[in-house]
């Protein structure tokens, strides 16, 4: 893995390179263009894998964009390998059904997850403020927010997260 930005609040903590095994999707007419990218992956460490159809050697796995007024950060990190080969995680990759997105082209019939007024409401009108992290509070229903990193991890020592 190579931190194209170890300025970045969400990739600082990084060192310059560093090894991760993990599944990693493939991200279809990606624009460098349109996206700031945080971390990629080095091919050249990769064995031959007849799966990887990347045809530039660029394979970003984390970056940053604007999206109308808002900021979105996007990560394909975090699908071990290993649970890819569970029966049930095979099963539904292979699954006919209209929810699978390998087999089907374009979006589901209904939405995945139904957001409510509030979500709605707030992804169309951000609210302008500086934070960055956020711990979730031990009751477990409210959040902490702040925009410094050495804050976020002083809350997650408190709050017993580490």
């Amino acid at each position: 893995m190579i931190n194209e930005d170890p300025a970045f609040p969400a990739t600082k903590h990084f060192p310059p390179t560093f090894p991760l095994t993990d599944e990693f999707y493939q991200v279809k007419n990606f624009s460098r263009e349109k996206s700031h990218v945080l971390l990629r992956l080095d091919i050249s460490k990769l064995p031959t894998n007849p799966n990887v159809h990347s045809t530039d050697g660029d394979f970003p796995l984390a970056w940053a964009k604007m999206y109308g007024k808002g900021r979105v950060f996007y990560s394909i990190l975090g699908h071990d390998a290993d649970d890819w080969d569970k029966p049930l995680r095979v099963s539904q990759l292979n699954s006919d059904s209209p929810y699978n997105t390998r087999k089907h082209a374009g979006l589901p019939p209904t939405p995945i997850g139904n957001p409510g007024l509030a979500s709605l409401q707030a992804a169309a009108h951000p609210a302008h403020v500086d934070y960055l992290y956020f711990v979730r509070k031990p009751d477990k229903v409210h959040h902490y927010f702040t925009a410094s990193f050495q804050d976020f991890v002083n809350h997650e020592i408190a709050y017993g997260y580490k």
